[in-house]
């Protein structure tokens, strides 16, 4: 008892630590973690005052974040930092699905960067009706901005914005920058790309051929520079008419760790009229087991950082177990306690007996025929007995003053020998308060005896029980493993 009492107290401290880390961890999201909107805005502000009218300068671009810790957060963004990039461009699926909490926790690691980032509205934004996430927290589905003489077009290849009406604002914004460096961004490369041996599918890019042809054909006749996309676990390179294609999807989420799927970010390095495009590889592959305690740690995360109420369901839960650990721990029981009942209070007395049982005549059995006799003998000498029992549909007249039949749920036995009696129903309860018991006398430790058992304690009526059947000895009966 003491090595259980031990245990027990350990198990105590352990929930009121949980309870304190889950009280500070939710003050300091509190305190500390702000609101955001509108980020696209504010970091393309930024980027076009930084860059001014530079010709020279280099950005990052990355694709398929997935919410990544353990690669991009603890990988990717030390590498960015301490490179000459002076901001990043995410080309979609920065987040693994367009939950709450997912953008909530991208931003928490795209805030480690120290300089300003763009998002692309990709599939993934895109899902679990995260289109209306995306707007408010960075901003419109497809843009573009200019910094110095380089043009930055962003659109969006989700089927969200009507192709027609993007097909146009594309053109329009494309007249005019033929002498210009324009770098195009979609989550969806407008390449048929080869997914044989990867996971993925020709949904994955642009997978209507008039589209793809649309694509190409304007990047060519406007002279863009390069086009960049992501949706696959891979680095895919392409010279299409003169405009580089780069699939870059090794920002996070899964790939296969070989030499077309691999973690990776690109460098793009402009200077005047050249541009050149350096492959990062981050080698950092993640095993099973560390891709599980991050999905655990973003769920956990997520649970304090979305609402409230999930919060409150799990202090309450865990205070719930202190509250139960405390008990069985630190407050004293009394395991002999007096349960005698003075015997003068029944001397010379008529009493109402009331009994519970899940089985009675016309059932043929050792305690249907003790339960009979019990009967017999207290009526003798005087006393009112009422058996709740249940109805077997074929009970003797006799019994309609002294047994109350409960109807049945369900027959246990094919040969409709053994009814369960359905103890949900209100007529017992009341039938039990007309006949206004003295005692309560239960058969059985279970069903029809447990509920003679609440009604006792609802009535505060005394209770004896009668031990009839060794269970464990029927125990092969239960239709259950073992």
């Amino acid at each position: 008892m003491k090595g259980k009492k031990r245990k027990l107290k350990i198990f105590f401290y352990m929930d009121l630590l949980i309870i304190a880390m889950l009280v500070g961890y939710k003050g300091y999201l509190y305190l500390f973690k702000t609101n955001f909107e509108a980020l696209n805005v504010k970091n393309i502000s930024e980027i076009t005052e930084k860059l001014g009218s530079r010709e020279s300068f280099s950005f990052a671009v990355i694709g398929n974040i997935h919410n990544s810790i353990g690669v991009f957060e603890k990988k990717i963004v030390p590498r960015i930092n301490s490179s000459e990039a002076s901001f990043m461009i995410s080309v979609g699926n920065a987040i693994s699905d367009g939950g709450e909490d997912k953008y909530r926790s991208i931003y928490s690691g795209l805030e480690m960067l120290n300089i300003p980032y763009v998002l692309t509205f990709g599939v993934n934004e895109y899902s679990d009706f995260g289109s209306f996430k995306f707007y408010e927290y960075f901003g419109p589905y497809y843009f573009s901005f200019k910094a110095g003489s380089t043009h930055f077009i962003f659109l969006d290849t989700t089927k969200k914005t009507s192709f027609i009406w993007q097909k146009k604002w594309l053109l329009d914004k494309l007249v005019g920058l033929k002498d210009e460096k324009v770098f195009v961004f979609m989550c969806k490369a407008p390449l048929e790309i080869d997914v044989s041996g990867i996971f993925g599918n020709e949904t994955d890019y642009v997978s209507e051929e008039d589209r793809r042809k649309f694509y190409q054909n304007t990047f060519s006749r406007f002279n863009v520079d390069a086009v960049f996309a992501d949706n696959l676990g891979i680095y895919h390179r392409k010279e299409i008419n003169g405009v580089t294609y780069l699939v870059t999807g090794g920002g996070g989420g899964f790939v296969l760790d070989d030499e077309r799927s691999f973690y990776h970010f690109l460098k793009v390095n402009v200077s005047g009229d050249k541009v050149s495009y350096e492959v990062v590889r981050i080698g950092a592959s993640r095993s099973g087991f560390v891709e599980r305690l991050e999905n655990l740690w973003l769920f956990i995360h997520s649970l304090f950082y979305v609402g409230f109420l999930n919060f409150l369901l799990i202090l309450c839960l865990f205070l719930l177990i202190a509250v139960k650990l405390y008990d069985a721990v630190f407050v004293e029981k009394n395991y002999y306690q007096d349960f005698d009942i003075d015997p003068e209070l029944f001397t010379g007395k008529k009493i109402n007996v009331a009994m519970f049982t899940n089985n009675y005549l016309p059932f043929i059995g050792g305690v249907p025929i003790s339960i009979h006799r019990l009967k017999t003998g207290f009526k003798k000498l005087g006393n009112r007995v009422l058996v709740f029992a249940p109805d077997y549909g074929e009970e003797e007249k006799t019994d309609k003053t002294d047994v109350y039949r409960v109807k049945s749920l369900f027959h246990y036995s094919k040969f409709r020998d053994f009814p369960v009696a359905n103890i949900f129903s209100g007529k017992i309860y009341k039938r039990l308060k007309i006949f206004n018991p003295d005692i309560i006398h239960v058969h059985h430790p279970f069903w029809m005896g447990r509920k003679g058992y609440y009604m006792a304690k609802k009535m505060n009526v005394p209770l004896v029980y009668t031990y009839h059947t060794r269970l464990e000895l029927y125990a092969h009966y239960v239709p259950l493993p073992g």
